[in-house]
């Protein structure tokens, strides 16, 4: 808004010029998602879109799947948790100049204070000496985790039952392990530095080898995924 004032002797003042934010719209937050790779420390950072580019924020850090943070608004827009166990959550919100205040934003981390990563049921099984799986949604579904989380990296491990040669079983479940990372590969069009695939033969055994039901679950692969790199 510009202003000018003017007396009646008809002397006009200087223009005097004020701006107003005229908002009603809260912030709203960048993507943010869950976490679910445990991990000794994390680190969340967040940003909200809004027509004031000066937004503060909130937060609060709990177990509670909902909370209402309270306090002042500040500008930090980061926290680090570290030497906990379990789920966490931390709960945002942002507000503009005009007073605008955002819906609560929530995301979680799984913690862990002991060996970091997460063992991944990809419910994978074969027939008898098949190196194919009976299936692939579950590996399908291990390519969008690593697509979610492209800082991670994954170890296939495939499994054999106790039928035949020792030998010959560990070359069979090494070539389930690289078939379930070629369908990543391919299909997920997940790196392949990314993967690695290791088979172990009969030597990890989950049921009992006495049972054709017990040999089905044995003859399986599983997938270790981490934010670490692995060691070469």
């Amino acid at each position: 808004m510009h202003v000018q004032a003017k007396d009646r002797a008809g002397n006009l003042s200087d223009i005097y010029s004020v701006t107003a934010l005229l908002d009603n719209t809260p912030p709203v937050f960048e993507e943010m998602i869950d976490d679910i790779i445990p991990r000794n420390t994390k680190k969340w950072e967040w940003c909200a879109r809004d027509e004031d580019s000066q937004i503060r924020y909130r937060f609060v850090m709990d177990q509670k799947p909902f909370s209402i943070p309270t306090g002042p608004f500040t500008n930090v827009k980061q926290t680090i948790l570290t030497e906990k166990n379990g789920k966490w959550y931390v709960h945002i919100q942002a507000k503009d100049r005009a007073g605008n205040i955002s819906p609560v934003k929530t995301v979680f981390a799984q913690m862990t204070t002991q060996k970091e990563g997460l063992n991944y049921n990809i419910n994978v099984n074969f027939f008898s000496s098949a190196i194919k799986p009976i299936h692939n949604k579950g590996i399908l579904s291990l390519g969008k985790i690593l697509q979610t989380y492209p800082n991670t990296v994954a170890i296939i491990e495939a499994h054999t039952d106790n039928i035949g040669e020792q030998n010959k079983n560990l070359r069979l479940s090494q070539k389930r392990a690289d078939y379930v990372r070629k369908i990543l590969i391919e299909r997920s069009h997940i790196s392949p530095d990314r993967i690695k695939s290791f088979g172990y033969g009969s030597t990890r055994p989950i049921a009992d080898n006495n049972t054709p039901e017990g040999q089905l679950k044995n003859r399986r692969a599983e997938a270790l995924i981490f934010y670490t790199k692995m060691n070469e």
